[in-house]
Formats: structure tokens, C-alpha cells, sequence
């Protein structure tokens, strides 16, 4: 729902979503008006990307792919601080897991995805199928860690109901 004045006489006016661009006449001065474009907020792109299904799969059960949008891409780089490297050397050394890293590569990952996600919903579409992500260590003495987060945006029809014999 938008809510807007007339220019005329300054009536505010309720009009429902969809309508953006279309003449409306004024109920209160009987003057044809423009509806106006929505102004998209910033919590508006936030609830959009919320919104948007993320798979890895080619498909989504129970739902159709009407329209593909487009291919969307994000690449997050971050640089490795030197203590970090210094634990990971060590853990090198003697073995195991590093946590340090595993943080940094899965919070560059979440990153990259809701990146992703902004990108599509910027598009209209309400899915992501076929994410890839991939890590990469770039950089003079690897000193820079990159995640690439790549799918293809689409647009699925309402829910297919399910058909059971």
C-alpha cells in the first residue's frame, strides 16, 4: 500500500501496490493523478533478501521456475592478520584445526551469500539456485583469502500442490 498526496489539494491518498505509474483520480479534488513510484527503504531490500530461497540444486521442490533472471556473482576478500598466520603456522606444525581460519573463511562465506541475496532481490527474484561458492588464497605469501559466491536468479510460480496417487 502506498500513501501519497494529491498535488492538487494536498488529500492524502491510499493506493494499493501495483499501481505505481497509473492515473487515480483525486476523491477529494476529482483530479487525475499519477501514482507514484514506491520508495524502496533500505529495511525493504533487508526483508527482500531475507525472503530469497538459496540451494544449491538446479530446482526447488514443490515450485516451478517461471522466469531466470539472471546470474548473480559476489566476491569477498579479506587479508590475514599476521598473529592468525602465526597460529596457523603453528597449528601446521603440530597438527589439528585451525579455528582462526575456519571463522574468517565461513564468515566471508555468509558474506558473500547475503551479498548474493541483495543482488537478487535488487532483480525481483525469489531464488538462488545453483550456488557455488569457491575459496581461493591470493596475495605475496598468500596473505589474502577470497570467496566467490556465484548463482542463478529466478522467478518460481506460487506452490504446485502436491499430487498424490
Amino acid at each position: 500500500m502506498s500513501i501519497f498526496r494529491c498535488p492538487f489539494c494536498s488529500t492524502s491518498i491510499k493506493a494499493p501496490d501495483g499501481i505505481e505509474g497509473q492515473l487515480v483520480d483525486c476523491p477529494a479534488c476529482n483530479q487525475a493523478i499519477e501514482v507514484p513510484q514506491r520508495k524502496i527503504t533500505e529495511a525493504d531490500r533487508a526483508i527482500a533478501a531475507s525472503k530469497i530461497i538459496v540451494t544449491t540444486t538446479g530446482f526447488i521442490e514443490n515450485r516451478q521456475t517461471e522466469k531466470y533472471v539472471g546470474i548473480v556473482s559476489a566476491e569477498v576478500v579479506y587479508g590475514a592478520n599476521v598473529l592468525r598466520d602465526f597460529m596457523a603456522t603453528t597449528r601446521d606444525f603440530v597438527g589439528g584445526r585451525v579455528p582462526q581460519y575456519e571463522t574468517v573463511v565461513r564468515d566471508a562465506r555468509q558474506e558473500a551469500i547475503q551479498i548474493l541475496r541483495e543482488k537478487a532481490a535488487r532483480l525481483e527474484a525469489d531464488a538462488l539456485l545453483g550456488l557455488s561458492v569457491d575459496c581461493e588464497v591470493l596475495g605475496q605469501q598468500n596473505g589474502m583469502l577470497m570467496i566467490t559466491a556465484l548463482a542463478t536468479a529466478v522467478k518460481l510460480t506460487e506452490k504446485i500442490p502436491n499430487q498424490s496417487a
